[in-house]
C-alpha cells in the first residue's frame, strides 16, 4: 500500500472536482455537439403577407434529438413564436408572417439559432400578392371601322405595391364595356387581346384580375378583392379626305418651305391624303432615270436640282397624311404643242385620227396607247416611282388609261385591228359600238397591268383611278370605269363629278353611285371641283357637297385642287371645319405600305 500523505490526498480531490465538473456539462460524452436545421411546410405558399410554417429541428451531429435546447427565430416578415424550446422530437415549430414589400428570387429570409450559437439561415423566392392595380394600354388610340387594334396589360402591382415582373402567370380578363362600339375578338382572357371596332364612338374596355399565381405549390392564394382598370378606344368612320397637288395655277411645290406649309395646313384641317402631280408635259417633278434615256430630260427644269417627290414624302408622311402620286397627263405627250418633244423624237408613237392626222382633243396632244413603246413608258414611269419611293399608292386620271374616242386611225393600230378581224379595217364610224369596245378593252388590259405590276411589288399600294363620270367616259375618252371595278383592278376610286352647283352634284353623284358596285371597292371617293382658272366654289356648296356624299354613305372626296382651300383667306376650308366632318381627324381607310 502507498502511505497516505496530505498531497495525495490533494490530487484526489483535484480529480473529482474535475470530473464533476464535466458531468455538469460541456462536450464531453453527457452533452454532445449539436446541429440546428431548417425546413418549410410541404403546402408552404411564398406570396407576400402569407404565412408559412417553419420548423426549426436540433439533433446531435449523429442525428438524435436534443430535447429541451433554446432556438430563437430572425429574418423578414414576423414569427410567432419568435422563441421556443424543442421537444422530445428535437423540434420547434412557428408560423413565419412573410413580409409584404420583397418580392423576387430568394426574396426574404429567415434564420434561427440555439442558444448554444448553432445557427442555420435560408432564403426563398417570393411571389406578389393579388392584383392590386393594372396599368393597360392600347396600340392604336384611333382606330376605323372594321380595323383593329391591341389591348394590353403592360404593367400590375399587387395591393401591397409590388410590381408583378411575370404577368403571364395571372389571369386577366377583358370585357366590351361598350359593345356597339367595338367587340373583343377570340379569347378574351390574357395580358393581350384584340378588339375590332364596329361603330363611331367612343369605345371602353375593362380589364380585370384578382387571382395571385401558383408559387409552385399545391396551395394557391386566393384573393378576396379584384382589381381592374378601363381603356378607351376612339373608333371613327374611316375617309379620305384628298387633295390634288398641282404644277399649275400654283406654287406649292416651288420651294420645300411652301411644300412644308401646305402639308401644315392639311394636317391642321383634318386632310389625310395628297396626290402630288408627277409627270405631265412630258415632264417629272422628281428626278427619272426613264425620261433621262428618252428625252435627256431627267427633270422638269423649274425643279431642277430638287426632287419635290420625296420632299413631299418627307413632309406628309411624319403628319399622317398619305402620299398617292397622280400621273396627271396619261397617255397625252403635251398641251398643244403639236405633240410635244415626244412626238417631236418619236413620231410613230403619234395617235391619230380618221383623216391620219395628230389627234387633239381639248388642247390636249396623245401619244398612241396601243403601241407596246408607249404603254412601255407610262408602266416605266410607274414602276420608277413605286420603286424608288416610300409611297401609298399611285393613280391615273381621265388621261391613264384613256384615249379619246376619236384615236385608234394610226398605222400601227389599224393594222392590230385587222390582225384581229380577218383583215377587216376598223369602222370610219369613231362610235361604233363594236370599234369603242375593242379599244376600251385594250386600255382596260393596261390597267390590269399597271394594277397587277403595282401590287406584285407591294400588296397595301393603292391603284388609285380617276376616270371621266361614266358613261361620258367611256364615250368620249374609252374609260370603261364599271369594268375596271367589276375585274377589280382599282382600289378606290375617283370618278370626277365636277359640277358648279349642289343639284346638278346631286344628279350625277346619284347616276354614279347607281352604276358602281361598291362592294368590289376599297373606297368610292368623288373628284370635287373646287378651283380651275377663276372659278373658286362657294363655301356654301362645298358644304353641301361634303354632307351629300355622307348622306350617301360617301365617306370622302378630293378637291381639286388645293390652292381653292386656300382662296379667299381659306373661306371653304373654315366651312369644312366648322360645319361638317372635317372638325375631327378620321382614320385612313387603307393599310399605309412602305415599299422599303
Amino acid at each position: 500500500m502507498f502511505p497516505r500523505s496530505a498531497s495525495w490526498v490533494a490530487v484526489v480531490a483535484l480529480l473529482v472536482l474535475t470530473a464533476a465538473a464535466c458531468d455538469s456539462g460541456g462536450d464531453g460524452p453527457s452533452d454532445p455537439d449539436t446541429q440546428v436545421a431548417l425546413s418549410f411546410a410541404p403546402d408552404a405558399s411564398y406570396v407576400v403577407g402569407n404565412d408559412v410554417g417553419v420548423t426549426a429541428t436540433v439533433t446531435t451531429v449523429d442525428g438524435d434529438p436534443v430535447e429541451g435546447d433554446t432556438v430563437a427565430f430572425s429574418g423578414d416578415g414576423s414569427f410567432q413564436p419568435s422563441t421556443g424550446t424543442t421537444d422530445a422530437d428535437g423540434e420547434v415549430v412557428a408560423t413565419w408572417t412573410l413580409a409584404t414589400d420583397k418580392t423576387g428570387a430568394d426574396a426574404q429570409f429567415v434564420r434561427v439559432e440555439t442558444a448554444k450559437g448553432k445557427s442555420d439561415e435560408q432564403s426563398v423566392s417570393v411571389n406578389p400578392g393579388a392584383v392590386g392595380s393594372i396599368t393597360a394600354t392600347v396600340t392604336d388610340t384611333v382606330i376605323a371601322v372594321d380595323s383593329t387594334t391591341t389591348l394590353s396589360v403592360v404593367d400590375a402591382a399587387d395591393e401591397f405595391g409590388n410590381s408583378i415582373s411575370d404577368l403571364s402567370r395571372y389571369t386577366f380578363s377583358w370585357t366590351s364595356v361598350t359593345p356597339d362600339s367595338a367587340a373583343i375578338e377570340g379569347d378574351s382572357v390574357g395580358t393581350e387581346v384584340t378588339v375590332r371596332g364596329l361603330g363611331d364612338g367612343m369605345a371602353h374596355f375593362s380589364v380585370s384580375s384578382g387571382a395571385a399565381p401558383d408559387a409552385s405549390v399545391s396551395d394557391i392564394q386566393k384573393a378576396e378583392k379584384a382589381a381592374a382598370t378601363e381603356v378607351d378606344v376612339d373608333v371613327r368612320r374611316h375617309e379620305l379626305r384628298g387633295v390634288w397637288l398641282t404644277n399649275v395655277d400654283s406654287n406649292v411645290l416651288d420651294s420645300r418651305a411652301n411644300i412644308r406649309e401646305a402639308m401644315e395646313y392639311l394636317e391642321a384641317n383634318n386632310f389625310n391624303v395628297v396626290f402630288p402631280v408627277v409627270w405631265n408635259k412630258a415632264a417629272t417633278m422628281y428626278p427619272s432615270t426613264v425620261m433621262d434615256t428618252l428625252l435627256n430630260r431627267p427633270i422638269d427644269p423649274a425643279y431642277a436640282g430638287r426632287d419635290p417627290l420625296q420632299e413631299i414624302i418627307d413632309e406628309a408622311k411624319p403628319r399622317g397624311i398619305a402620299v398617292i402620286p397622280w400621273f396627271e397627263f396619261g397617255f397625252s405627250s403635251s398641251y398643244s404643242q403639236n405633240g410635244g418633244p415626244i412626238i417631236d423624237k418619236y413620231p410613230s408613237w403619234a395617235a391619230k385620227d380618221v383623216n391620219g392626222d395628230l389627234l387633239v382633243k381639248n388642247g390636249f396632244d396623245w401619244m398612241n396607247p396601243y403601241r407596246p413603246e408607249v404603254q412601255n413608258l407610262l408602266m416605266s414611269l410607274i414602276m420608277e416611282v413605286v420603286n424608288n419611293y416610300d409611297i401609298d399608292g399611285i393613280q391615273g386620271d381621265d388621261r391613264l388609261p384613256a384615249n379619246p374616242v376619236e384615236g385608234g386611225y394610226s398605222e400601227y393600230t389599224k393594222e392590230l385591228y385587222r390582225s384581229e378581224h380577218n383583215g377587216q379595217n376598223p369602222p370610219t364610224n369613231e362610235q361604233n359600238p363594236d370599234w369603242k369596245k375593242w379599244r376600251a378593252d385594250k386600255l382596260t388590259a393596261f390597267g390590269e397591268r399597271v394594277y397587277n405590276n403595282v401590287k406584285g411589288v407591294d400588296s397595301d399600294l393603292i391603284v388609285s383611278w380617276s376616270p371621266s363620270p361614266y358613261s361620258f367616259g367611256y364615250d368620249e375618252y374609252l374609260q370603261d370605269y364599271p369594268e375596271w371595278v367589276d375585274r377589280g383592278i382599282t382600289d378606290i376610286a375617283h370618278p370626277q363629278l365636277y359640277r358648279r352647283d349642289v343639284p346638278s352634284y346631286k344628279s350625277l353623284l346619284s347616276q354614279q353611285l347607281s352604276i358602281t358596285d361598291r362592294s368590289k371597292l376599297l373606297g368610292f371617293y368623288p373628284g370635287i371641283l373646287l378651283k380651275v382658272g377663276g372659278y373658286v366654289a362657294e363655301p356654301d356648296d362645298m358644304v353641301a357637297v361634303v354632307k351629300e356624299n355622307r348622306a350617301n354613305d360617301v365617306y370622302g372626296e378630293v378637291f381639286f385642287f388645293y390652292e381653292g382651300l386656300r382662296a379667299y383667306n381659306g373661306d371653304v376650308t373654315q366651312a369644312l371645319v366648322d360645319r361638317t366632318v372635317y372638325r375631327d381627324p378620321a382614320p385612313l381607310p387603307f393599310r399605309r405600305a412602305s415599299t422599303k
